[in-house]
């Protein structure tokens, strides 16, 4: 089944949308990965109601799935979430 995940996320991104950091608005569905325009701090909640802030430099993916992009905390910009 490991292949399978490792395949899935070697394929190009077929959706985005532009996220406007919310501590309250939930991102349905998750994406597999965010893209950061700007860098700086970013808060992202896990499913599991984890709150954790990394630091992300310009024009970088992060491959993660956050539940929420916390607005409270987050100073990076330019955010575009990809499936």
């Amino acid at each position: 089944m490991s292949h399978l995940i490792a395949a899935e996320a070697a394929n190009p991104a077929i959706r985005w949308t532009a996220v406007t950091p919310d501590d309250a608005a939930i991102l349905d569905p998750m994406p597999r990965a965010l893209f950061v325009g700007a860098g700086g701090a970013l808060a992202l909640e896990d499913r599991t109601g984890s709150v954790v802030v990394w630091t992300v430099g310009d024009g970088q993916f992060l491959p993660v799935a956050p539940m929420r992009v916390h607005a409270t905390g987050t100073t990076a910009s330019g955010l575009i979430a990809v499936w």
